[in-house]
């Protein structure tokens, strides 16, 4: 048996299952749709990534939500 994870979006109920490279929804309204990975971003400071992109946001908090 291998071991693997799945994802479940709470908000449609549709699991996605991970492939070589892209997440595939198994069972749920989204059902046959498939998300591709993307890359590995590169690590950078805080600073620079706000440089780079100015237009995010960055959230906040102490995860209880």
């Amino acid at each position: 048996m291998r071991n693997t994870f799945v994802l479940y979006d709470r908000s449609t109920e549709t699991v996605w299952y991970p492939r070589e490279s892209y997440l595939e929804a198994t069972s749920g309204p989204r059902r046959g749709e498939k998300i591709p990975f993307i890359e590995k971003p590169e690590p950078m400071r805080l600073a620079e990534w706000g440089a780079r992109h100015p237009e995010t946001l960055v959230l906040i908090g102490d995860g209880d939500s």
